[in-house]
Order: C-alpha cells, then structure tokens, then sequence
C-alpha cells in the first residue's frame, strides 16, 4: 500500500510545472503562462506603440476574435511571454478581418527598457524556438520603434 501511495505522489510531483525553459545557446528562456506576468513598463511601451490598449487573454482563454466588441472578453491572446537575463519576448494574436501575430522584444533593466522591437507576421508565433528560427532566417521584420 506505501508502495503505491509513493509512486502516486512521485507521478503528482513529476507532472507538476509552473514554467516551462528551454535552452538555447545563450541560456534558458522562462516562459509565463499569465497576462498578469507582462512586466509595466513592457505594456506601456506596446499601447505608447500601437495607440491603444492591450486588453489581452491568457492562452487558451477564450478572447473576441472580431473586429467587432460585442462582449467584454479580451480583444487578443497571449501566444507567449518568456524571459532570458534582462531580455523579454512577447508574442500576440491580432485579430478581426486582417488577423495577424505580433511579436515584441525589449530589455528591461531596472526601471528602464529599451532594445524595444516590434514585427508582425501572418505565420505563428507561438514558442522561443520558432521565433528564433525566423529571426535567424530573417524571417521577422522588425519595424522601428519610437524615439525614446
């Protein structure tokens, strides 16, 4: 019986993870699986970016995926948001006739941000491993940011 009661914890305790690393060649990326997880100074300088607001769904949750307001869901979802060191990435869903995903990069040290990038993409940008991929390949366009 403390057999299988041992090896029932050990399976709780081995499927349990908050956050997920993956390791690429400059160190390991922790993902955030929440909107609540955005760094502030990430989420001024997107709105400060676009003009607007960044009412945003955690993954998976559901979202208006319209042009249209109907409802009080989010506008958008999450894709991911992960940090390496001082660096974070963030990718969205940009829904409504044109739907397109949209993918920003800062370093956030302190109080401070910079290194700010935005692209968009009409191809999924969901995992650290994909979006370095198309960053090497020059698959990613990065628009200008605004002066500081």
């Amino acid at each position: 019986m403390q057999k299988g009661l041992f090896i029932l914890v050990f399976i709780v305790i081995s499927c349990s993870k908050k956050e997920k690393t993956t390791t690429g060649n400059d160190g390991e990326w922790t993902t955030y699986t929440t909107t609540d997880s955005i760094p502030e100074l990430l989420r001024q300088k997107v709105m400060a970016y676009y003009h607007g607001d960044l009412d945003m769904a955690n993954p998976g949750a559901p979202y208006n995926a319209t042009d249209m307001r109907t409802d009080s869901l989010p506008t958008r979802p999450l894709m991911l948001l992960a940090k390496k060191g001082d660096e974070w990435r963030m990718s969205y869903v940009q829904g409504g006739y044109g739907k397109y995903y949209v993918y920003v990069q800062a370093t956030i040290q302190k109080k401070a941000i910079s290194d700010f990038k935005v692209a968009e993409s009409r191809t999924l940008l969901d995992n650290n491993d994909t979006i370095d991929k198309r960053i090497k390949n020059h698959q990613l366009e990065f628009k200008n940011s605004p002066a500081k």
